[in-house]
């Protein structure tokens, strides 16, 4: 049944994105999480099972949690290393790797004592993100296998979402961010949801961004705009390059005057 789920994934695509959410989870640092030392083929079948954190009985009621009743578990392959003897002699030979299918429930299906808070920070921040904190936004990293995309951006609250370490989810972001700060200073306000123009002006922000730091992922902005536009992308684009233009100024601006404060002391 994973692997039918795997191949279905491989069809339609989306298997590049689970992959890459994998990502965040092995930059952590071990919080006694032992998914986090799994390999990637048992955490892309951990994350196509919607959770980021599975663990076998014993493993749960060592953190004082237990498996709720009725609740299933799913299989992933643990290797077994050991030293084959030589019939004639004591010496050992070569080692002998086999596979045992191990069950595994998943932490939205146990209940118990509260488990420890991961960090999700990366140990080394995106470019901008003195900017973003200059804008004063908040920025929290997480991991959610569950949900269809990688990151957010709160208004009412000012804060960015990051469900992967990819600094172009964090520059597109920023840029709804920094839209929003220059319709505020024209009396306006971002529109709610998933607004075209609002998104195509996110995306070529962060094109723009991770063009000036040595990204080229003009690829997936163009499908992105795809997705997003009715009808002709180039018409969608010609019709927010001189928000765009705002926007990127908004950014510049912010990071020059940064760097001339700190050239200055």
């Amino acid at each position: 049944k994973t692997l039918e789920t795997i191949v279905e994934r491989f069809k339609d695509g989306t298997i590049g994105s689970i992959i890459a959410r994998t990502m965040i989870q092995r930059d952590t640092s071990d919080v006694g999480i032992p998914s986090n030392k799994w390999s990637i083929g048992n955490q892309i079948t951990m994350l196509i099972r919607g959770t980021d954190d599975a663990r076998g009985v014993d493993q749960w009621r060592h953190v004082g949690r237990f498996p709720r009743r009725g609740s299933k578990a799913f299989y992933i392959l643990v290797p077994l290393v050991y030293k084959a003897k030589e019939t004639d002699t004591d010496d050992k030979q070569a080692t002998v790797l086999r596979f045992k299918a191990c069950p595994v429930f998943s932490v939205e299906h146990t209940e118990g004592a509260d488990l420890q808070t991961v960090d999700y920070t990366p140990s080394n921040p995106p470019p901008l993100m003195d900017v973003a904190k200059k804008m004063g936004l908040r920025i929290q990293y997480a991991a959610k296998p569950n949900l269809p995309w990688f990151g957010a951006y709160l208004p009412t609250s000012e804060t960015i979402e990051l469900f992967t370490h990819d600094p172009k989810t964090f520059w597109h972001e920023l840029g709804h961010a920094a839209h929003r700060r220059v319709l505020k200073a024209q009396g306006k306000d971002l529109v709610n949801g998933q607004d075209p123009k609002q998104e195509a002006i996110a995306e070529l922000v962060a094109t723009t961004l991770a063009t000036l730091y040595g990204q080229d992922w003009t690829g997936n902005a163009w499908r992105y705009m795809q997705s997003h536009a009715k009808g002709n992308p180039l018409s969608l684009i010609y019709s927010v390059l001189n928000d765009v233009g705002k926007v990127l100024q908004f950014i510049v601006n912010m990071a020059t005057d940064d760097t001339q404060a700190s050239e200055a002391a």
